[in-house]
């Protein structure tokens, strides 16, 4: 169920998986579900090849309709591998020995995090955040990014000059500046969640072009995914007041 399009899901969206049913029913307002949101599950043709497994997830709003969100049709046929079988085969990887070593891709070193702010926080717009960081690496580029809960769409954040990041590497401490939401009388209420991220440069120059082309065009329609090779050091939720 990955790739293609995200796969609508009928359970209501859960931050964590506390409390599911284990005997695959769907799992709806118990354990402080949210049916504002549904799950969608598998990535979609425009998502990095790192997100396209059944267990990556998202919460998305009902009355969403995008390109990349649908529904999958499916049929069980019977497998003639498994009709023709006397049990007696054996299955093996050819392609891996026995505690042999595998390569993967490298986390970015440090860690880094939010401390002005805590998760169901109520806070104002624009919202000053401070943090402590260490031993984030020069050419690890700290940002802060914003959406609104179930949308699709990130939002680079900055009060540079140059529309950059927070920093270029941090062992210490950082601050910065979030806007959440654009109009007062309809985003009260609204819950948002704000993350803290590094990026390499590549991924830095993508954010940082994307909010010098929307302050040329007054126009901030965010940024569909995450650059490749993004780090989310924390991802909080809080309520706009």
């Amino acid at each position: 169920m990955y790739g293609n399009v995200w796969e609508w899901i009928e359970d209501c969206w859960h931050e964590n998986y506390q409390g599911a049913p284990t005997d695959g029913n769907v799992w709806r307002e118990k354990n402080n579900g949210d049916c504002f949101g549904r799950v969608i599950r598998g990535s979609g043709w425009i998502d990095a090849p790192k997100n396209l497994r059944s267990a990556y997830r998202k919460g998305l709003a009902t009355e969403v309709a995008t390109y990349d969100v649908g529904f999958r049709l499916a049929r069980d046929i019977p497998n003639p591998l498994m009709v023709a079988s006397t049990g007696k085969e054996k299955l093996q990887f050819t392609s891996l020995k026995e505690s042999e070593k595998v390569t993967t891709s490298e986390h970015l070193k440090g860690k880094a995090q939010i401390t002005s702010l805590k998760g169901n926080e109520r806070v104002t717009t624009p919202e000053h955040l401070k943090g402590k960081c260490k031993n984030v690496p020069e050419g690890t580029y700290l940002w802060i990014l914003a959406r609104p809960k179930f949308a699709q769409n990130y939002h680079p954040q900055s009060n540079q000059s140059d529309s950059g990041p927070i920093s270029n590497g941090c062992n210490g401490t950082w601050e910065g500046i979030t806007h959440l939401g654009a109009s007062v009388r309809n985003d009260i209420n609204r819950k948002f969640e704000i993350l803290l991220v590094g990026t390499d440069i590549k991924g830095s120059d993508i954010m940082q072009n994307y909010l010098k082309k929307a302050n040329r065009t007054n126009r901030w329609v965010g940024i569909g995914q995450l650059p490749e090779g993004t780090t989310i050091y924390q991802k909080l939720t809080v309520i706009r007041r």
